[in-house]
């Protein structure tokens, strides 16, 4: 399992989840360098609905570098940011595992996520 992953979180603009799931799913193909792409199917009425994309790393220098190639491709940025415009929001956020689930399916029909607000705190936070 990766030390690292890359989450980017699309909330996609009405009638566009099928639209950026598959645009999201087109980009990690691009990338050719594994990731995955999940979308919410059930969620409290407070929280929307969303599109992840998960990209693995395994430290991160390989982090960086990867920022710093995307950063200088034009072709990539522009794919982001039409992606993004069909998005009321899209985050991306760095998560390093800390625990290793006890038990994994070889192929996953489902990824369970908890979101959970810190005290204090205004946003959501996702802990594996």
């Amino acid at each position: 399992m990766p030390e690292y992953i890359q989450n980017v979180s699309r909330i996609p603009n009405p009638g566009k989840n099928f639209d950026v799931t598959e645009a999201s799913v087109e980009m990690i193909k691009s990338l050719n360098s594994g990731g995955n792409v999940s979308f919410t199917i059930s969620s409290p009425p407070t929280i929307k609905s969303r599109v992840i994309s998960a990209l693995p790393f395994e430290s991160l220098a390989e982090i960086e570098a990867f920022h710093d190639g995307f950063a200088s491709s034009d072709e990539m940025r522009d794919r982001f940011q039409k992606l993004a415009a069909d998005c009321e929001d899209a985050n991306v956020a760095i998560i390093r595992h800390v625990r290793q689930p006890s038990s994994l399916p070889a192929e996953p029909n489902y990824i369970v996520r908890t979101l959970m607000l810190q005290k204090g705190e205004k946003r959501p936070h996702c802990w594996r």
